[in-house]
């Protein structure tokens, strides 16, 4: 078995629409049916995945001689509304080792396989070893035990204040963390892959967005004025047909002002959005709802896209923030999306912000809102209510 996925599709769909995608994904199923050897079957699973399944792997030549021929007939170029689209795939493989393992198994370690392949480089082909069969099957029992979390509230949320240039708190950003049975208190980097390939990062969301509005609706006020809750959103996307409805539930069962809620999405999320998925966001931010374009500047997306983006708050990537104090390709990022922002009346909050030499700096061309270690690291809810009621946090002085 062969699990084929299409190097950076999303940007094709992002630049020039999902019909082009629809196109491509087309061409490349032709090519498929014209070029595979007799014996084989292929079938689109689902968005940009092929899986090919071949019932004598001695008669094609060997696996790798089949990997390497589909890899050829998925690394063209093909033709799509009028531009040539190079494209090539990521192809994991998978066959019997005699273990008893059945098609689901064979599909879940050709699936594993590719996401090795995937993360040596785009166009790779890696075949599933026993060791990562084995991990395939830790990364099964993992997701089961990540599913009994979600649904007996085994997860917890730390939160992390966005100040303003006085130190008062504006804002916190919810984010989970999974304190394991046995591997100790997990930070979403070890878990979120475990959830996206378990189909688990929807369910995530409206955990955390239900957690998070629950514990911010009691809040007390920080320095006179209601605090903000930020939630990243990485499954309940905006093109979902049950997104508007999710957060209408959830902000009407916990009983908090939509104006404290801002829901944080990508870029990549935000962009080429039918016109349906805009009005039913704009019902939102009628009713007070903000959104965040996450990590702006590092997606598909240039500078000038900004402008169509249907956010209110743009947050400037922590790897340009990183270096605003002594790189000057860094601070000229930083200065064009503040004052891009500005002119377009957002909002910009800088991520990462870890030293006093990056606070002035941002400070100094007109950044509204810091986030980072300088302030604070993401805290517990109860440590989080504690310094809610102490006022502002320091600001460094400069000079």
């Amino acid at each position: 078995m062969l699990f084929c996925d299409i190097d950076n599709f999303k940007r094709v769909n992002d630049s020039l629409g999902h019909d082009a995608g629809d196109e491509l994904l087309v061409a490349l199923a032709r090519r498929l049916e014209g070029g595979l050897p007799d014996g084989c079957t292929a079938a689109r699973l689902s968005g940009d995945e092929f899986v090919i399944i071949c019932r004598d792997i001695g008669a094609v030549g060997g696996v790798d001689s089949l990997a390497t021929r589909v890899a050829g007939l998925l690394r063209t170029a093909v033709p799509v509304h009028g531009q040539l689209i190079r494209v090539s795939a990521s192809i994991g493989a998978a066959v019997p080792n005699g273990s008893g393992a059945g098609g689901e198994d064979l599909l879940r370690f050709a699936d594993a396989a590719m996401f090795e392949a995937k993360r040596r480089g785009a166009g790779k082909v890696s075949l599933a070893s026993p060791a990562l069969m084995a991990s395939a099957d830790r990364q099964l029992h993992l997701e089961g035990q990540l599913r009994d979390a979600l649904n007996n509230d085994g997860l917890t949320l730390y939160y992390q204040p966005v100040v303003a240039s006085d130190g008062s708190i504006v804002t916190a950003e919810a984010l989970v963390r999974w304190p394991h049975p046995d591997r100790g208190l997990l930070s979403p980097d070890a878990f979120l892959p475990v959830a996206e390939q378990g189909d688990l990062l929807r369910e995530l969301d409206r955990w955390v967005l239900r957690t998070a509005l629950k514990e911010a609706a009691s809040w007390p006020e920080s320095n006179g004025r209601q605090v903000g809750i930020a939630v990243n959103l990485a499954g309940l996307v905006p093109g979902g047909p049950d997104f508007v409805d999710t957060v209408a539930d959830v902000v009407a069962e916990v009983g908090i002002d939509w104006r404290r809620v801002i829901l944080e999405l990508v870029e990549t999320a935000l962009v080429d959005l039918p016109s349906r998925t805009r009005h039913a966001m704009g019902e939102l931010v009628q009713r007070g709802v903000r959104f965040a374009v996450d990590d702006f500047g590092t997606g598909y997306s240039s500078l000038a896209r900004l402008k169509d983006l249907p956010a209110q708050i743009i947050k400037v990537d922590r790897r340009f923030v990183s270096g605003v104090g002594g790189d000057a390709s860094d601070f000229a990022v930083a200065r064009a999306v503040v004052d891009m922002a500005r002119a377009m009346g957002r909002q910009c909050v800088a991520e990462g912000v870890e030293t006093a030499t990056q606070f002035h700096v941002l400070s100094g061309v007109g950044v509204n809102a810091y986030q980072g270690w300088l302030f604070s690291r993401p805290i517990p809810a109860r440590e989080f209510r504690t310094i809610l009621s102490m006022g502002p946090l320091h600001v460094p002085r400069s000079g």
